[in-house]
């Protein structure tokens, strides 16, 4: 039982690790792509939309 538990909690941290590293990826290919838009003043694209 003990030997059960203890593989189930590696598991557990290898998933959190993973999906954490995921959403840390997402996250920059996302600031990587509209980084530029929002580092734009919103009258800015403002102007430009209409």
């Amino acid at each position: 039982m003990n030997k059960g538990t203890a593989l189930l909690s590696r598991i557990v941290i290898l998933v959190v690790d993973s999906v954490s590293l995921a959403r840390q990826e997402l996250n920059a290919t996302i600031q990587r792509r509209f980084g530029q838009r929002k580092a734009l003043p919103p009258s800015d694209e403002r102007d430009r939309r209409y």
